[in-house]
């Protein structure tokens, strides 16, 4: 009898960790579908990069961590942190073009062209 017990108190234990909880439906693949969403309306992502996703949530905050890679896992890649309400929270891009010949290579553009293309996208991410 004890033995049937120690199972069945076991089975039920497994079961509350196998069975999803409710409140976490954003956590779901249409929380990963708008979170995609709203991330390559920001973003522009290339079509042949491979998706890499996660859900967390930490102080209370639910958020997907996405991650984009090429194809061959060389050439490029794309981190972005956001929440499920579409707020973004970070976002890391790496060109490998950027990188050829044993040192860093900066795009060929202005200071002045930087600012303006940081600035619009600043905007961009506030007024989502």
């Amino acid at each position: 009898m004890k033995k049937l017990l120690a199972v069945v108190v076991a089975a039920l234990m497994l079961a509350t960790v196998v069975i999803p909880v409710p409140g976490l439906a954003e956590g779901d693949d249409m929380g990963l579908e708008k979170a995609i969403k709203a991330v390559k309306s920001l973003i522009e992502v290339p079509e042949d990069y491979k998706l890499i996703s996660s859900f967390g949530n930490e102080r209370d905050m639910d958020y997907w961590e996405l991650y984009w890679t090429s194809k061959d896992d060389y050439s490029g890649s794309i981190s972005v942190r956001i929440r499920n309400d579409g707020t973004l929270l970070w976002y890391d891009q790496y060109k490998r073009e950027y990188y050829q010949d044993g040192g860093l290579k900066f795009p060929k553009i202005s200071k002045e062209e930087a600012k303006a293309i940081a600035e619009g996208f600043i905007r961009k991410v506030i007024l989502q």
